[in-house]
């Protein structure tokens, strides 16, 4: 037997990502539309939404912005984050108020949340 071992490749780190159904039927009937055109095509739903987030501005529009923060707003996340902002500000001997914190909060995106919108 041959001891040399081979040097184990390093594989690219990958960072998977869960779809809804309907987002997986939307890959499946464009990877479709792929094939169709080019038979000879070999792509993973994988490879196609990398595809479409590189090959897209690299940052979202206002309009974009407000969808998805109107879509995901939650006050129960905004009330645990305000909590942990206090808890931080007293354990740093600082006195704030909520009302700090939200009209301050640029480093968490927070500014204008109390409605779940952001002005620009």
């Amino acid at each position: 037997m041959n001891d040399v071992t081979k040097p184990k490749r390093k594989r690219p780190q990958v960072d998977r990502i869960a779809i809804g159904v309907d987002a997986q039927a939307r890959l499946d009937h464009w990877l479709e539309q792929l094939s169709a055109r080019y038979p000879g095509i070999k792509m993973k739903r994988g490879d196609l939404a990398e595809w479409i987030v590189l090959n897209r501005a690299a940052t979202l529009g206002a309009d974009e912005i407000r969808e998805i923060g109107g879509r995901f707003y939650d006050q129960v996340h905004l009330a645990r984050w305000l909590l942990r902002q206090l808890k931080e500000a007293k354990a740093a001997g600082k006195q704030t108020s909520i009302a700090e914190i939200i009209g301050t909060g640029e480093e968490e995106g927070r500014k204008g949340v109390s409605d779940g919108t952001r002005s620009e």
